[in-house]
């Protein structure tokens, strides 16, 4: 028998929904490999991208992490932080979604109109907002009345080149990042795909976006 992967009885019309699907949920790990081989080996789900990350997305100021994303089969994403300076001396019961680098749940919208517009409609309801140019999408941050941490995100030209890369690469970027924090190995350089414009996100100064 066919199994039916979403409950949806008819096709979503996008011009009356600007939310297309979950893009990813994200959360912090403990190790970016433990995390891989509970998701990627005993649970089948592969990872498709390990991105690696120098700066600390919202500063700009030297901050090593790895962004792990692993796929499930309509195309949406769990995905981790492994960012040993905030949480790897944590335990799993201590990893509260405490912001939203640690904790957030990602919503693909189309095209960069579409986030340009949301920021307009949240900022003239008193929403606090911050944009960050990620180098392979470009994300809309905020937070809802209820203290979820919400991340809406586009793709941009380079993004389908980026993730074929991130995919292609995400064992090696593993196996460098766990060298690095066992102390084996040097810090490797950032995936390219990051520009130095992202360093300095746009944030609106009216609430503080955690």
């Amino acid at each position: 028998m066919e199994y039916p992967l979403t409950l949806r009885r008819e096709a979503i019309d996008a011009r009356a929904n600007p939310i297309c699907n979950l893009h990813h949920h994200a959360f912090a790990c403990r190790d970016a490999e433990e995390t891989r081989r509970f998701y990627e080996d005993l649970l089948g789900m592969p990872m498709v991208a390990a991105i690696q990350e120098g700066t600390h997305p919202r500063t700009g100021a030297p901050s090593a992490y790895l962004h792990l994303f692993f796929e499930m089969a309509d195309g949406t994403c769990l995905a981790f932080f492994d960012y040993p300076e905030f949480f790897a001396a944590l335990d799993a019961g201590q990893l509260a979604p405490r912001d939203s680098l640690v904790h957030h749940i990602a919503l693909e919208v189309r095209g960069e109109a579409v986030i340009d517009e949301f920021r307009r409609r949240l900022e003239a309801h008193g929403v606090g907002t911050r944009v960050i140019d990620h180098g392979y999408c470009r994300s809309l941050y905020f937070v809802d009345p209820n203290g979820l941490k919400l991340e809406l995100t586009t793709n941009v030209a380079g993004t389908p080149a980026d993730f074929t890369a991130f995919r292609r690469d995400a064992r090696a970027t593993l196996a460098r990042w766990q060298a690095y924090k066992a102390g084996t190995a040097p810090l490797a350089p950032s995936n390219p795909s990051r520009p130095a414009a992202a360093a300095a996100p746009s944030v609106h100064p009216a609430k503080e976006i955690p």
